[in-house]
């Protein structure tokens, strides 16, 4: 489905690339040629290249923001059958029950990867080869990208997230949650210390405590997102092969 995606979109580039506005490591596991890191809600954009070695530079510039919301009105504009919109900061992060303190809720919320992670394209044969993640361990991004095996384990994926300006998001969800077998409860935690500059901004996904049921499956029983000065120590980039 990717490889239909990127042969069918054009790729977008983002030039205008500064020093102090990329972020740099090696990624563990990759054993292609280099290639194009890309994302996007829609068409598919340009934000890095990794090398042959692993290497990769992921460039972040405010173009990013411009380009995403170009991509969405050129998707609606071509859609008769549904439409897709960037979510607000207030509907992002929200609760059922609970109420969380929020400032400029009505600003867009524009992220870099898709689901904590970061496609792979090769530019000429435009396909993916796979994605990476930010993470603290191998093991975390594997359980978190087994979605539905209920085997959470703690750990945490980083992303990025632009704001055309200041917001911020702060409070703490509790939701009583039924594990597999209904017959266990359990009160799901979820922490927002989130304060949000203008341009762009570092955050953690964590999840920092378990539940585990009666049959051993496992569940995020804790967790936390919060925004970071900078990356933290000992952080892993994970390639995963597309299958």
């Amino acid at each position: 489905m990717k490889k239909l995606l990127f042969s069918a979109l054009a790729l977008v580039s983002i030039n205008l690339i500064l020093a102090q506005n990329s972020v740099t490591g090696t990624i563990s596991g990759w054993q292609h040629s280099s290639a194009d890191i890309v994302t996007g809600m829609q068409s598919p954009i340009a934000i890095g290249t990794v090398k042959d070695d692993g290497s990769f530079t992921l460039n972040l510039t405010p173009e990013f923001s411009d380009q995403t919301m170009k991509s969405i009105d050129e998707f609606n504009k071509n859609s008769e059958e549904w439409k897709t919109s960037v979510m607000t900061l207030e509907k992002a992060f929200t609760c059922y029950g609970d109420s969380l303190a929020v400032t400029n809720g009505n600003v867009p919320v524009i992220k870099l990867s898709n689901f904590g992670g970061y496609d792979l394209a090769d530019p000429i044969e435009k396909k993916i080869h796979g994605s990476f993640m930010m993470v603290n361990t191998k093991g975390f991004a594997e359980t978190y990208r087994s979605y539905g095996q209920y085997n959470a384990i703690p750990g945490y994926f980083l992303d990025w997230f632009y704001f055309a300006e200041p917001s911020s998001v702060f409070g703490e969800c509790t939701t009583e949650s039924y594990a597999v077998n209904q017959e266990e409860t359990y009160k799901a935690i979820t922490e927002y210390q989130l304060e949000f500059k203008a341009g762009w901004n570092l955050v953690q996904y964590e999840i920092a405590e378990i539940f585990t049921d009666k049959e051993g499956l496992t569940y995020a029983l804790r967790t936390n997102y919060k925004t970071l000065d900078k990356l933290p120590e000992g952080v892993q980039y994970i390639y995963f092969e597309d299958q």
